[in-house]
């Protein structure tokens, strides 16, 4: 499943992504990558989430890897190469992007490729992804404003799942 959804996320970046203007798309690619990375080293020991791996898919560490380096860095290019203009038209993009990540997350529960603990479930993703994709879209425009705003939001589910730092 893991690797199903990095081919189809490489062949819609391929078809979708704005290759020409890769540069203006790297540093926000590069803030979800340590976003995601930073998330693995604080909850290597009390995840909320986690992949399960598979048999072309080994280890938990590969699935995350698969994520972080194929399916997020074609997501977030596709996603902000393709933001529209009119502010209609971004908040239904915004939407179909969120209903997406939270149908994709669906079909790897129900497949059992995902496993919530300590208190997550798919609610708690929704909300997630309802944060993920505006600050997404923020830190391309203003990161001098997503930095601060995302340490806040880290430190609010740190405290909210209690999560015991490293």
């Amino acid at each position: 499943m893991h690797i199903v959804i990095a081919i189809c996320a490489l062949l819609l970046a391929w078809q979708r992504g704005d290759w020409r203007h890769i540069a203006a798309y790297h540093k926000t690619i590069l803030y979800v990558a340590v976003a995601t990375l930073l998330y693995e080293f604080i909850t290597r020991d009390y995840a909320m989430w986690d992949f399960q791996p598979d048999r072309l898919l080994p280890t938990h560490t590969l699935t995350d890897l698969l994520y972080v380096f194929i399916s997020q860095p074609c997501a977030v290019l596709v996603y902000l190469s393709n933001y529209p203009r009119q502010p209609m038209q971004q908040a239904i993009h915004m939407l179909k992007w969120i209903a997406i990540f939270l149908a994709l997350e669906w079909v790897e529960l129900r497949m059992g490729r995902i496993r919530y603990a300590h208190g997550w479930d798919i609610g708690w993703s929704l909300l997630f992804d309802c944060i993920m994709f505006p600050m997404i879209r923020l830190h391309h425009r203003k990161p001098q404003w997503a930095y601060p705003l995302s340490v806040v939001i880290v430190v609010f589910f740190l405290w909210k799942f209690h999560v015991p730092l490293p």
